[in-house]
């Protein structure tokens, strides 16, 4: 991503580590006005946050950090509110928060508290994420990103992207709930894409 510039404001949800790191580091490179780093792990998103801004290729790009619960519709909700208040939009958001199974096991000894556990931060998750974000892109004005000698691009209200798995269309052994659950992804984004197309998010 550091090979294009970005303008707006980026929320990355699971900024603590793996694919939700690199991309708080990319929007970081890409001269983003500000990142609103999010993970229920504290210590982890925090360290993630400083790294951002020792990354940022604008001067006064703003990195801020929160913890969030992803299964919990309060915890969302005021992690939005927060980043609003912060940055007054969302231009982006990538959901990249995700768990495995705990052990890998035949779907006769999956433990169904496991199960449950990862299909609420896998795929809950992911919805209320959509959810809340969705309601501030819509009421919010289109952007215009300037790229330099390319001129003006557009950049609609927003852009969310969801990050899935290689097991959203196959499956292996042992993995019951994250295969399930990012199957079921791929079914949200699908039906997020076509309930706010109008929108032009």
């Amino acid at each position: 991503m550091s090979q294009y510039h970005l303008d707006g404001f980026a929320l990355v949800v699971g900024a603590a580590g793996g694919i939700g790191e690199e991309v708080a580091y990319s929007f970081a490179e890409a001269g983003v006005k500000g990142i609103f780093l999010a993970d229920i792990n504290a210590e982890a998103v925090e360290k993630a946050k400083i790294k951002s801004k020792s990354l940022a290729s604008n001067p006064s790009c703003r990195c801020i950090s929160t913890t969030v619960d992803v299964t919990d519709l309060q915890s969302v909700e005021e992690m939005v509110r927060l980043m609003v208040k912060e940055f007054g939009r969302i231009d982006y958001c990538v959901n990249a928060t995700g768990v495995d199974v705990a052990t890998y096991c035949s779907i006769d000894q999956t433990d169904p508290d496991d199960y449950d556990r990862v299909m609420a931060i896998n795929t809950k998750g992911m919805f209320l994420v959509i959810r809340a974000v969705a309601q501030v892109m819509k009421s919010q004005e289109p952007t215009i990103i300037n790229l330099g000698r390319h001129g003006n691009r557009d950049g609609g209200r927003g852009s969310i992207v969801n990050v899935s798995s290689i097991m959203a269309v196959v499956a292996v052994e042992g993995k019951i709930a994250y295969a399930t659950s990012k199957h079921a992804i791929t079914g949200v984004t699908r039906a997020a894409g076509m309930s706010t197309s109008e929108a032009e998010l």
